[in-house]
């Protein structure tokens, strides 16, 4: 694990580009007549060379993410994120 910067600040999309990626991808999902996607994205060990999942969520990679073509996208964390309480929401996402 990293340590944090003090002082630094993580850049993060605008709930209006979180819209934009989902509604993106629900276009996707009707499209290919899907009722959902299941993203995986790889964990903390280091630069994730598989993070799909940070795309949805715009938060630290590493979860596994349920997206409903017609709900809002749930995550399931492999571990507890340190300094975050089970099940807070992270981008609109639960």
């Amino acid at each position: 694990m990293f340590p944090a910067v003090q002082g630094a600040s993580v850049p993060v999309c605008s709930l209006a580009e979180r819209d934009r990626r989902w509604n993106l991808a629900r276009r996707f999902m009707e499209a290919e007549v899907l009722d959902g996607l299941v993203v995986f994205g790889e964990g903390d060990a280091g630069p994730a060379p598989f993070s799909f999942d940070s795309w949805f969520t715009n938060d630290r990679p590493g979860v596994l993410l349920v997206f409903p073509r017609d709900r809002t996208p749930r995550r399931a964390d492999p571990a507890p994120v340190l300094g975050r309480p089970p099940g807070d929401r992270v981008f609109g996402v639960q």
